[in-house]
């Protein structure tokens, strides 16, 4: 469905506003789908993430600030999100050798067999992006890394 449709609007103020209303729908579109595949894995889409960041570093712990660094979602509450991933047995807390002030997780064997089970989200989500040629998906990765650039 076309922008103009979804909203039901015609007039934009201009190609900027469009885009711009563009990108908001289609990061809506794309976050409902996400986040409807993770809620019958039971989990969050920042969970999620925490855990896909913590299996890029096994077996190695990462910093908290590391992980907050990396999140996709930087307004998340990274301590709540954490305890959670505690609770249900997918992280593990160290305390920092050089620093007990600081705080160290790393994914547990669980966490691994979870994600594990869970590789096939990035396909489901990344159908959305099939009308596109892998010409345009690389031109549309292009822009918004363009868009982003100087916007951190």
């Amino acid at each position: 469905m076309k922008l103009e449709e979804a909203i039901r609007q015609k007039r934009f103020k201009s190609s900027r506003h469009k885009a711009f209303l563009n990108i908001v729908w289609a990061h809506n579109l794309i976050s409902g789908k996400l986040e409807q595949v993770m809620k019958r894995a039971g989990l969050t889409s920042r969970q999620y993430n925490v855990l896909r960041i913590l299996r890029g570093s096994y077996p190695e712990a990462m910093a908290m600030n590391e992980v907050k660094n990396r999140l996709l979602d930087r307004q998340s509450d990274l301590t709540r999100l954490t305890n959670r991933l505690l609770q249900k047995g997918w992280l593990e807390r160290l305390e920092c050798p050089s620093d007990r002030r600081k705080v160290h997780v790393r994914i547990t064997e669980a966490g691994l067999k979870l994600l594990a089970s869970l590789d096939y989200i990035e396909e489901e989500v990344s159908a959305l992006l099939a009308p596109l040629s892998d010409a345009e998906v690389e031109e549309l990765n292009r822009l918004l890394d363009k868009l982003c650039e100087n916007h951190e």
